[in-house]
Protein backbone atom coordinates (compact mmCIF):
# COMPACT_ATOMS: atom_id res chain seq x y z
CA UNK A 1 0.00 0.00 0.00
CA UNK A 2 2.89 2.33 0.69
CA UNK A 3 4.15 1.65 -2.83
CA UNK A 4 0.74 2.65 -4.25
CA UNK A 5 0.76 5.86 -2.25
CA UNK A 6 4.20 6.75 -3.62
CA UNK A 7 3.00 6.02 -7.17
CA UNK A 8 -0.14 8.16 -7.05
CA UNK A 9 0.82 11.07 -4.83
CA UNK A 10 -1.14 14.29 -5.22
CA UNK A 11 -4.06 14.64 -7.67
CA UNK A 12 -5.47 17.87 -9.02
CA UNK A 13 -9.19 18.54 -8.85
CA UNK A 14 -10.71 17.95 -12.27
CA UNK A 15 -14.41 18.73 -11.78
CA UNK A 16 -16.40 21.78 -10.75
CA UNK A 17 -19.87 22.67 -9.47
CA UNK A 18 -21.59 25.83 -10.73
CA UNK A 19 -24.47 27.88 -9.41
CA UNK A 20 -27.73 28.59 -11.22
CA UNK A 21 -26.02 31.33 -13.27
CA UNK A 22 -23.18 29.13 -14.42
CA UNK A 23 -20.67 30.67 -12.01
CA UNK A 24 -18.19 28.21 -10.52
CA UNK A 25 -18.73 27.58 -6.81
CA UNK A 26 -16.01 25.03 -6.04
CA UNK A 27 -13.82 22.34 -7.59
CA UNK A 28 -13.64 18.65 -6.69
CA UNK A 29 -11.63 15.53 -7.44
CA UNK A 30 -13.69 13.11 -9.52
CA UNK A 31 -14.09 9.39 -8.89
CA UNK A 32 -13.03 8.73 -12.49
CA UNK A 33 -9.61 10.34 -12.08
CA UNK A 34 -9.06 8.83 -8.62
CA UNK A 35 -9.87 5.30 -9.77
CA UNK A 36 -7.91 5.66 -13.00
CA UNK A 37 -4.72 6.72 -11.22
CA UNK A 38 -5.03 4.04 -8.55
CA UNK A 39 -5.83 1.30 -11.06
CA UNK A 40 -2.50 1.77 -12.81
CA UNK A 41 -0.62 1.59 -9.49
CA UNK A 42 -2.62 -1.46 -8.37
CA UNK A 43 -1.80 -3.35 -11.56
CA UNK A 44 1.88 -2.53 -11.21
CA UNK A 45 2.01 -3.80 -7.63
CA UNK A 46 -0.35 -6.80 -8.08
CA UNK A 47 -3.09 -5.47 -5.81
CA UNK A 48 -6.85 -5.80 -6.15
CA UNK A 49 -9.70 -4.12 -4.33
CA UNK A 50 -13.35 -5.17 -4.18
CA UNK A 51 -16.44 -4.76 -1.99
CA UNK A 52 -17.17 -7.69 0.31
CA UNK A 53 -20.13 -6.28 2.23
CA UNK A 54 -22.73 -3.58 1.52
CA UNK A 55 -25.18 -2.28 4.13
CA UNK A 56 -27.90 -0.13 2.59
CA UNK A 57 -30.36 2.30 4.15
CA UNK A 58 -33.12 4.33 2.52
CA UNK A 59 -34.90 7.47 3.70
CA UNK A 60 -36.52 10.69 2.45
CA UNK A 61 -35.70 14.37 2.93
CA UNK A 62 -37.94 17.38 2.42
CA UNK A 63 -37.15 19.26 -0.78
CA UNK A 64 -38.78 21.26 -3.58
CA UNK A 65 -39.41 20.50 -7.23
CA UNK A 66 -41.11 22.97 -9.54
CA UNK A 67 -42.03 25.07 -6.47
CA UNK A 68 -43.81 22.11 -4.87
CA UNK A 69 -42.63 20.44 -1.68
CA UNK A 70 -41.81 16.78 -2.19
CA UNK A 71 -40.06 13.95 -0.39
CA UNK A 72 -36.75 13.18 -2.12
CA UNK A 73 -35.39 9.62 -1.82
CA UNK A 74 -31.89 9.23 -0.37
CA UNK A 75 -29.90 5.99 -0.47
CA UNK A 76 -27.11 5.47 2.08
CA UNK A 77 -24.57 2.69 1.81
CA UNK A 78 -21.85 1.53 4.20
CA UNK A 79 -19.43 -0.55 2.18
CA UNK A 80 -16.67 -2.84 3.42
CA UNK A 81 -13.84 -3.19 0.89
CA UNK A 82 -11.03 -5.73 0.84
CA UNK A 83 -7.61 -4.77 -0.49
CA UNK A 84 -5.69 -7.93 -1.39
CA UNK A 85 -2.12 -8.69 -2.48
CA UNK A 86 -2.52 -11.09 -5.43
CA UNK A 87 0.93 -12.62 -4.85
CA UNK A 88 0.92 -13.25 -1.10
CA UNK A 89 -2.82 -13.41 -0.43
CA UNK A 90 -2.50 -10.89 2.40
CA UNK A 91 -5.43 -8.49 2.74
CA UNK A 92 -6.96 -5.74 4.84
CA UNK A 93 -10.50 -4.40 5.08
CA UNK A 94 -11.60 -0.75 5.05
CA UNK A 95 -15.05 0.87 5.23
CA UNK A 96 -16.64 3.90 3.63
CA UNK A 97 -20.05 5.59 3.53
CA UNK A 98 -21.80 7.15 0.52
CA UNK A 99 -25.12 8.88 -0.21
CA UNK A 100 -27.07 9.03 -3.46
CA UNK A 101 -30.28 10.78 -4.51
CA UNK A 102 -32.28 9.63 -7.53
CA UNK A 103 -35.99 9.37 -8.35
CA UNK A 104 -35.46 6.30 -10.53
CA UNK A 105 -33.13 3.34 -9.95
CA UNK A 106 -29.72 5.05 -9.68
CA UNK A 107 -29.69 5.92 -5.96
CA UNK A 108 -27.55 2.93 -4.99
CA UNK A 109 -25.22 3.49 -7.95
CA UNK A 110 -24.54 7.08 -6.94
CA UNK A 111 -24.07 6.13 -3.29
CA UNK A 112 -21.60 3.37 -4.21
CA UNK A 113 -19.65 5.77 -6.43
CA UNK A 114 -19.32 8.28 -3.60
CA UNK A 115 -18.33 5.63 -1.07
CA UNK A 116 -15.69 4.20 -3.42
CA UNK A 117 -14.15 7.58 -4.20
CA UNK A 118 -13.78 8.69 -0.60
CA UNK A 119 -12.55 5.26 0.50
CA UNK A 120 -9.74 5.56 -2.03
CA UNK A 121 -8.89 9.13 -1.07
CA UNK A 122 -8.79 8.51 2.66
CA UNK A 123 -7.14 5.07 2.57
CA UNK A 124 -4.31 6.18 0.31
CA UNK A 125 -4.16 9.74 1.69
CA UNK A 126 -4.65 11.37 -1.71
CA UNK A 127 -4.43 15.15 -1.40
CA UNK A 128 -5.44 17.78 -3.93
CA UNK A 129 -2.83 20.36 -2.98
CA UNK A 130 -5.17 23.17 -1.97
CA UNK A 131 -6.07 23.79 1.64
CA UNK A 132 -8.59 26.61 1.85
CA UNK A 133 -7.97 27.03 5.57
CA UNK A 134 -4.64 28.68 4.68
CA UNK A 135 -6.28 31.24 2.41
CA UNK A 136 -7.43 34.58 3.81
CA UNK A 137 -11.11 35.42 3.62
CA UNK A 138 -10.51 38.44 1.40
CA UNK A 139 -8.78 36.20 -1.16
CA UNK A 140 -11.65 33.72 -1.06
CA UNK A 141 -14.10 36.58 -1.58
CA UNK A 142 -12.38 37.37 -4.87
CA UNK A 143 -13.14 33.86 -6.15
CA UNK A 144 -16.83 34.67 -6.42
CA UNK A 145 -18.18 37.21 -8.85
CA UNK A 146 -19.73 40.45 -7.70
CA UNK A 147 -22.80 39.69 -9.78
CA UNK A 148 -23.50 36.50 -7.84
CA UNK A 149 -23.31 38.40 -4.55
CA UNK A 150 -25.54 41.16 -5.87
CA UNK A 151 -28.08 38.59 -7.00
CA UNK A 152 -28.12 37.10 -3.53
CA UNK A 153 -28.73 40.56 -2.04
CA UNK A 154 -31.55 41.20 -4.50
CA UNK A 155 -33.13 37.90 -3.59
CA UNK A 156 -32.90 38.73 0.11
CA UNK A 157 -34.41 42.17 -0.48
CA UNK A 158 -37.20 40.62 -2.51
CA UNK A 159 -37.96 38.21 0.32
CA UNK A 160 -37.99 41.05 2.85
CA UNK A 161 -40.35 43.06 0.64
CA UNK A 162 -42.68 40.08 0.25
CA UNK A 163 -42.75 39.52 4.00
CA UNK A 164 -43.43 43.20 4.75
CA UNK A 165 -46.24 43.26 2.21
CA UNK A 166 -47.77 40.12 3.68
CA UNK A 167 -47.55 41.59 7.17
CA UNK A 168 -49.26 44.80 6.10
CA UNK A 169 -52.03 42.80 4.44
CA UNK A 170 -52.69 40.24 7.16
CA UNK A 171 -51.23 41.87 10.24
CA UNK A 172 -49.28 38.69 10.92
CA UNK A 173 -45.69 37.55 10.49
CA UNK A 174 -45.61 35.26 7.46
CA UNK A 175 -41.95 34.42 7.01
CA UNK A 176 -41.19 31.66 4.48
CA UNK A 177 -40.86 28.09 5.71
CA UNK A 178 -37.44 27.66 7.26
CA UNK A 179 -35.01 24.85 6.54
CA UNK A 180 -35.89 21.53 8.16
CA UNK A 181 -33.70 19.52 10.52
CA UNK A 182 -33.49 16.73 7.92
CA UNK A 183 -32.19 19.19 5.33
CA UNK A 184 -29.62 20.61 7.76
CA UNK A 185 -28.31 17.12 8.50
CA UNK A 186 -28.10 16.29 4.80
CA UNK A 187 -26.22 19.50 4.02
CA UNK A 188 -23.78 18.77 6.84
CA UNK A 189 -23.16 15.26 5.54
CA UNK A 190 -22.54 16.47 2.00
CA UNK A 191 -20.23 19.25 3.20
CA UNK A 192 -18.10 16.73 5.08
CA UNK A 193 -18.10 14.18 2.26
CA UNK A 194 -17.09 16.79 -0.32
CA UNK A 195 -14.43 18.06 2.11
CA UNK A 196 -15.50 21.69 1.71
CA UNK A 197 -13.63 23.77 4.27
CA UNK A 198 -15.49 26.24 6.48
CA UNK A 199 -14.18 29.34 4.70
CA UNK A 200 -15.33 28.12 1.26
CA UNK A 201 -18.61 26.98 2.78
CA UNK A 202 -19.42 30.41 4.24
CA UNK A 203 -18.46 32.18 1.04
CA UNK A 204 -20.65 29.78 -0.93
CA UNK A 205 -23.70 30.55 1.21
CA UNK A 206 -22.98 34.28 1.00
CA UNK A 207 -22.62 34.24 -2.78
CA UNK A 208 -25.69 32.10 -3.45
CA UNK A 209 -28.19 33.27 -0.83
CA UNK A 210 -26.62 36.20 1.03
CA UNK A 211 -26.77 34.34 4.35
CA UNK A 212 -24.10 33.35 6.86
CA UNK A 213 -25.60 30.06 8.03
CA UNK A 214 -27.67 27.26 6.56
CA UNK A 215 -30.15 27.84 9.40
CA UNK A 216 -31.14 31.07 7.63
CA UNK A 217 -32.19 29.24 4.45
CA UNK A 218 -35.76 28.51 3.44
CA UNK A 219 -36.78 24.95 2.64
CA UNK A 220 -36.65 25.72 -1.07
CA UNK A 221 -33.18 27.27 -0.84
CA UNK A 222 -31.93 24.33 1.22
CA UNK A 223 -33.27 21.94 -1.39
CA UNK A 224 -31.42 23.82 -4.14
CA UNK A 225 -28.23 23.87 -2.05
CA UNK A 226 -28.42 20.11 -1.51
CA UNK A 227 -28.81 19.58 -5.24
CA UNK A 228 -25.70 21.68 -5.96
CA UNK A 229 -23.61 19.76 -3.43
CA UNK A 230 -24.75 16.42 -4.79
CA UNK A 231 -23.43 17.32 -8.25
CA UNK A 232 -19.89 16.78 -7.00
CA UNK A 233 -20.46 13.10 -6.23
Amino acid sequence: MVAVMSEVGQLRKDGSVTDRNGKKMYDYLSEEQTTGELQAAFIKHNLVIFPVKVEEDFFYIETFQYDKEIKAPITKVKVTYQICDAETGESIEVQSIGYGSDNQDKGSNKAMTGAFKYMQRQTFMISTGDDGDHTASDVLNAQYSRSATQQGQQQAQGTQYTNRRAQSTTGQNTAPDTVSEAQLKMIGRLKNERQINDADYRELLQAMYNVESTKQLTKKQASEFIAYLQKSA
